[in-house]
């Protein structure tokens, strides 16, 4: 699987190399290190996977993934940000998104992550995360579609019509049943809701 990186910091884009080369089936097809070199990466590459960065030094990362999704639609994105529990990414983009990932997290979970990539496009989903989401009851999947839309807690209760410390509550619910917490928690979310985009969670 062909993979390009998109990190401005050297020695963090050198460890990231680092980390990608020791797993099989990843090439990495190119690097760049700002949104100039990024977009003609993914024109040049057409990358199968994208690692990105969204912080960078002459623009925005979101302009790299438009880019990376209309070379290959079929691109997936892991994104690393320092802000991954409060990110909220355009609505055109969140389908292609694999992870969202805490940067300073990166070197701890990128494997695996980059691991259940491969394993999906082999068409050999990682087992296990759906049927841990099957445990959600009905109002915890209304809540974790809405976790997935990058709604706050106040909003998810405005919209379901439940107090704030109920949202709270099933939020614990839910990360205790996936085994998740944090900006994982929004990571699944996201993929959640739009892997399962054809059962309504609202």
């Amino acid at each position: 699987m062909d993979f390009v990186i998109v990190e401005d910091h050297e020695m963090v884009l050198q460890l990231l190399q680092g980390v990608l080369e020791t797993i099989p089936s990843v090439r990495i097809a190119g690097t760049a290190r700002n949104v100039a070199e990024g977009l003609r990466a993914c024109s040049d590459f057409k990358p199968r996977a994208l690692i990105l960065d969204l912080a960078l030094p002459d623009g925005d990362g979101i302009d790299i993934a438009r880019a990376a999704i209309k070379a290959n639609p079929r691109v997936k994105i892991i994104i690393l940000s320092g802000h991954a529990a409060t990110l909220v990414c355009p609505r055109e983009i969140q389908p292609s998104i694999h992870a969202i990932v805490e940067k300073k997290r990166a070197y701890s979970i990128l494997e695996a992550r980059v691991q259940e990539l491969i394993l999906e496009s082999q068409e050999a989903p990682t087992k296990g995360v759906e049927n841990r989401e099957e445990s959600l009851s009905r109002k915890e999947v209304k809540v974790f579609g809405l976790i997935g839309s990058g709604k706050s807690n106040k909003q998810i209760a405005d919209a379901l019509r439940i107090a704030e410390n109920t949202v709270k509550t099933h939020r614990r619910n839910i990360a205790a049943k996936l085994g998740v917490h944090g900006a994982e928690l929004i990571e699944r979310g996201v993929i959640f809701k739009h892997k399962f985009n054809s059962h309504p969670t609202t």
